[in-house]
Parts: structure tokens; C-alpha cells; sequence
């Protein structure tokens, strides 16, 4: 314990040293992989408080985080090992970069117990690189085309809306609680008025062009990317994961960043 690194100078490093600290078991190496505020979101629950077994949550800081790290339900699985995919960057930026990845349970056999699909949201709001939020499509068994296009098919509702100015439609696609990642920050925007008021704050700009492509599937749910162009000359990459929850297909959350060609 406490031999592992706590400061990363790449993405990827922060990234495999996430699966280092948890196969040690070490909550204080864990934690300081993270940039914070630090969320975690699935497609098919709403965001919490962070505990022990939230599936989405949301923790202020390192000690926070320190705090509720706890493997016995883990290990009761049989679980010995998580090995992190290798990961692919998609948007970059200087201080951001969206990372697809993911990863895999093993037992004492080298038998898989879970896999799942995961972008990490990698940011550098001082020195060094962390992860600022995850956002999973939970188990994963393989991709799901179907609902690929299902939640391509929201995103690209969204980004019409935004062409349109529609901010009704905009905020009818969101599941609330929604998430807003930045560089060193999340945006818990808690309801409808929130969000208005949050568009009505909006650069004054008109989108006119956009790109939608569904990257990560499961059953659950899809993480889209969203590349978008304004009539100012301004490009942006949108990252938005959606997905069915209470018989209704929502995004609920984004992150966002300029992109690195200007």
C-alpha cells in the first residue's frame, strides 16, 4: 500500500493506473486517479450519492472517494483482477480527451466474470491527467446495433433541436438529474427549469452542421459523439450517453470540448 503513483502525466496513464490501484485493493492509490468532482453514469439509472453500490453517483472528493472503496461484493464473485482494454483517444484536446475503453473481471482461473464498455473522461485541470467522469453502457456482451441506432437516432433529435432552437425538444430528451463534465468540474443540472435557464445563458450562436455516430453499444444503452459546427466558425465534439430508463429513451449526460483543429 502506497507504493503506487498518484500523479499521471497521459491519459493513459491515469487510465491503466485506475485498474493498478484496484487490483491492489488500495482506496488512497484509487482515488488519486481521479480528477474531481468525479461522476460515474449508466444508461439505466439515475445519478446518486456515491456509496458502496451505486451503479451512477457522484463524489466531491479524493477522501470521499477513499472512503467508500470496498471489494467484498466484488470478491464474492469469485473476482481476483480487472484488466482495462486498451484504450483509444477519439476527441482530444490540450486538457481533455475522451478515451474508449473499458474492461474485464477475472477469477483465480482466468475465467471472465463481467465485461463492460466505458469512455473515460480524461482531464488536466492542473498538472497532471485524472479521470473526471466515466460513462458506461453497464454489462456488455457485445454490441447491439439495434439500440446503437435507437440512441443515435435521439442524439441526432437533440442536435436538430439545437439547429432549430427548440429548447423544449432539447430538454424533453434529457433525463434529469443530467450530467455536464468540464475540465476540473461536472454540472448536476437537476431539472427541467435548471436546464432552461441554463440555454437561455447559451452563446448566442446558430449550429449548422453535425456529424452523430453511435461508439460504444450494449444492451443498455449507447455513448454517441456528436461533432457539431456554428455559423461563428466554432467546431465542438459532444460526448452524450443515452438509454432507456422508466420506458423512456433519455440522454443523460454530456461532455463536451472545442475541437483541436482550430
Amino acid at each position: 500500500m502506497g507504493d503506487l503513483p498518484r500523479h499521471f502525466d497521459s491519459p493513459e496513464d491515469a487510465y491503466f493506473g485506475f485498474f493498478r490501484a484496484d487490483k491492489a485493493k488500495d482506496g488512497e492509490a484509487w482515488a488519486a486517479v481521479n480528477s474531481y468532482p468525479h461522476v460515474r453514469i449508466t444508461p439505466t439509472t439515475k445519478l446518486e450519492g456515491m456509496d458502496a453500490k451505486s451503479t451512477s453517483f457522484f463524489v466531491e472528493t479524493p477522501e470521499e472517494y477513499a472512503a467508500e472503496a470496498d471489494w467484498t461484493e466484488r470478491e464474492a464473485t469469485g473476482w481476483v483482477g480487472t484488466k482495462g482494454r486498451q484504450p483509444v483517444r477519439f476527441h482530444e484536446s490540450a486538457d481533455k480527451v475522451h478515451l474508449l475503453g473499458g474492461w474485464t473481471r477475472y477469477n483465480k482461473d482466468g475465467e471472465p466474470i463481467r465485461t463492460n464498455r466505458v469512455t473515460y473522461i480524461m482531464t488536466k485541470p492542473k498538472d497532471f491527467w485524472g479521470i473526471q467522469g466515466r460513462f458506461s453502457v453497464q454489462s456488455f456482451d457485445g454490441p447491439n446495433e439495434a439500440v446503437g441506432r435507437k440512441c443515435e437516432g435521439l442524439v441526432e433529435q437533440y442536435v436538430d433541436a439545437m439547429k432549430a432552437d427548440d429548447d423544449a425538444t432539447r430538454i424533453s430528451l434529457c433525463r434529469f438529474p443530467f450530467v455536464m463534465v468540464g475540465v476540473g468540474e461536472v454540472t448536476v443540472i437537476n431539472d427541467a427549469a435548471e436546464m432552461q435557464t441554463l440555454l437561455d445563458n447559451a452563446p448566442d450562436r446558430k449550429l449548422t452542421a453535425s456529424i452523430c455516430q453511435a461508439l460504444q453499444t450494449s444492451d443498455s444503452g449507447a455513448l454517441v459523439s456528436a461533432a457539431v459546427a456554428f455559423d461563428t466558425g466554432e467546431r465542438e465534439n459532444h460526448l452524450l450517453l443515452a438509454g432507456k430508463l422508466d420506458d423512456a429513451w433519455t440522454i443523460a449526460g454530456v461532455s463536451s470540448m472545442i475541437d483541436s483543429v482550430n
